[in-house]
């Protein structure tokens, strides 16, 4: 029954082969990949029969009891652990993650857990198949029970033969090959849980250090580090953020925005500007705040306010935060402003294009209504772009979604060519809303001291790379990362700024808290970015999180101006191209990032220091 149970699971494990998670080497000869292969079906099926075997152990005592009980608590058992394997099949498939990193390794993934709702797995359909997973075991078991011809054909030692056998084939691989890189093909089996080759003596990887401290609400933050030590401002500049959701850096220009673009051009455009991650909440987070993403979680459970939010409220600002889509939705009501009180949470509309169109008018509206003799920051967030929305009056000869984006049905339907138009259309709808805030400024004299910093939270891939990927949260490249970002007034006309070098959503705060909100600490005490003002800050790399779920961090990736590389919570890291495909480490001079990106990332954590 173990056996039967045995090889069901190595049929069912090899469905972790066709994970995304599992990266197969371009470059690697024929030979090559057959003796990768080898390497990997054979350590899986040792493996899998090991684990098999073990788990039947439990089952050892059921053999004391009653026939009818031994059959149920021996069918039962199979039951379960062949749907606790296909449950792990799918949590790798969907975050390159397994149960036992949740429950055992890594306490802060909870959040995944509880994002992909893995209790529902459980639910009426789960349980349907698990009843029948159980009617199945127990026959299978009555059957082999009145079998006792399958005795004689020694199952049972072609079974430890071929067990024995694969563990010998895969670590003679291992230790003998000589086409492929040691560190690539030990890590080929990260899908497998906890398995370490027999000369693999690293206790703890790299990926495990970066997460044993972060994304969970058991840690005790040091946010800043110091008290802030502030001078007097005597005439606070407005701040006006006009942010929108996955916007193309690329898609920054005369045609797709002529109104932003004209603004921007009287201040500085940043023209290498990524994202600290590539989804909304993640990717705002690090601009508001100036840290990595990897304290999400911790933030959010904790509910701790951006220093840089506090500053405004010690200076008496007055706050318009203009988010199109509800800010419950993004978290940002307990993250970035769960310190401003009379949060807007909704506005009026059915679409993405009348939600914006809605909030710029409550902005015209807000804005008149203030009082000017103190200062205000205003946060705009419009969503039509990601949603490829815009009023169907808008332009004639693109089709709008009305809210219902679905990027690879929008290609089926329109093509490539209209799936482009479309998503050109919303951002210059954007474009047009967005200049009415503009010449509300200039008409009411506060244009001149007021900084207005245009950006976006992430990218949005159209299947550049042709690996049928559109959107956004499924890898670092740049057209997922990289975002508009321009500020314009004060000292951002000067000519002797250096636009093009490196710059990230971390440098937002250190900036405008170091020049214009009298901040005199060093800017490590709160982020980990640079001052856009300061023309010596130079950038080798920028570290950024890859977001597939509304949950957490899926992959730190360290992002240079030739490759990514990047670490994965199933226990590897790899190196990629800029087109998101894996390359040969040999091929590149890669930077020793580790010791600084751990620094970075657990800087704010007290239990380190």
């Amino acid at each position: 029954f173990t056996i039967a149970n045995s090889l069901l699971a190595v049929f069912i494990g090899f469905f972790y082969f066709l994970s995304p998670w599992i990266l197969i080497e371009h470059t690697l000869s024929f030979p090559s990949y057959i003796l990768m292969l080898a390497f990997s079906i054979t350590t899986h099926i040792g493996i899998i029969i090991v684990f098999s075997f073990i788990i039947s152990l439990i089952g050892l005592p059921s053999l004391l009891a009653p026939k009818l009980i031994r059959l149920t608590l021996q069918a039962s058992l199979a039951s379960i652990a062949l749907c606790i394997l296909v449950i792990d099949t799918h949590l790798f498939f969907a975050e390159g993650i397994h149960l036992i990193d949740i429950f055992l390794v890594k306490p802060a993934l909870f959040f995944i857990a509880d994002e992909l709702k893995i209790t529902n797995f459980f639910g009426v359909y789960k349980t349907i198949a698990l009843i029948c997973c159980f009617i199945f075991e127990f026959f299978l078991l009555t059957w082999l029970d009145k079998n006792s011809w399958l005795h004689d054909l020694n199952i049972n030692k072609k079974v430890i033969t071929l067990t024995i056998a694969c563990f010998i084939i895969s670590q003679a691989i291992y230790h003998t090959r000589s086409s492929l890189k040691k560190d690539y093909i030990a890590s080929n089996v990260a899908y497998l849980p906890w398995y370490k080759s027999s000369n693999n003596t690293k206790a703890i990887n790299e990926w495990q250090q970066l997460t044993k401290y972060n994304n969970r609400k058991t840690n005790d933050i040091n946010y800043p580090l110091k008290p802030l030590e502030t001078t007097e401002i005597k005439q606070p500049m407005n701040i006006l953020i006009i942010g929108i959701d996955a916007w193309r850096a690329d898609y920054f220009n005369a045609e797709a925005c002529p109104n932003l673009w004209r603004l921007a051009q009287s201040g500085a455009i940043f023209n290498n500007h990524m994202s600290g991650a590539n989804f909304t909440r993640q990717g705002l987070f690090s601009l508001f705040y100036g840290i990595p993403t990897t304290y999400w979680n911790t933030f959010l459970e904790q509910q701790i306010s951006p220093v840089f939010i506090d500053r405004l409220q010690q200076l008496n600002y007055h706050f318009g935060i203009f988010v199109s889509t509800e800010l419950q939705y993004k978290k940002l009501d307990k993250t970035t402003f769960n310190k401003i009180t009379n949060l807007r949470l909704k506005f009026q509309g059915n679409t993405p294009a009348e939600l914006d169109y809605s909030s710029t008018n409550d902005w015209l509206e807000w804005f008149n209504n203030i009082n000017h003799t103190k200062p205000f920051f205003s946060f705009v967030f419009y969503h039509s772009v990601h949603e490829h929305d815009f009023p169907v009056e808008f332009n004639l000869n693109s089709t709008p979604t009305g809210g219902n984006r679905r990027y690879i049905k929008i290609v089926k339907e329109q093509g490539m060519e209209g799936f482009k138009n479309g998503y050109q259309t919303s951002v210059q709808y954007v474009d047009s809303l967005a200049s009415k805030i503009i010449n509300q400024l200039k008409q009411t004299n506060t244009f001149d001291n007021t900084l207005i910093i245009i950006t976006a939270d992430h990218g949005c891939e159209f299947n550049e790379n042709q690996q049928n990927i559109f959107g956004y949260g499924n890898n670092l490249t740049d057209y997922q990362l990289h975002v508009p970002f321009a500020i314009v007034g004060a000292d951002f006309n000067k000519k002797n700024i250096n636009t093009n070098e490196l710059t990230s959503h971390y440098d937002f705060v250190p900036t405008i808290m170091k020049n214009f909100l009298g901040v005199a600490n060093n800017i490590t005490d709160y982020s980990t970015g640079a001052d856009l003002l300061n023309t010596k800050t130079k950038r080798k790399w920028h570290i950024a999180s890859n977001c597939r779920s509304y949950s957490g961090i899926n992959a730190i990736g360290i992002i240079t101006k030739n490759y990514i590389k990047q670490y994965f919570p199933s226990g590897k890291s790899t190196f990629l191209n800029k087109n998101n495909s894996p390359i040969q480490i040999k091929s590149i001079n890669h930077i020793n990032d580790f010791p600084e990106i751990f620094e970075m990332t657990t800087r704010f954590i007290k239990s380190i220091h």
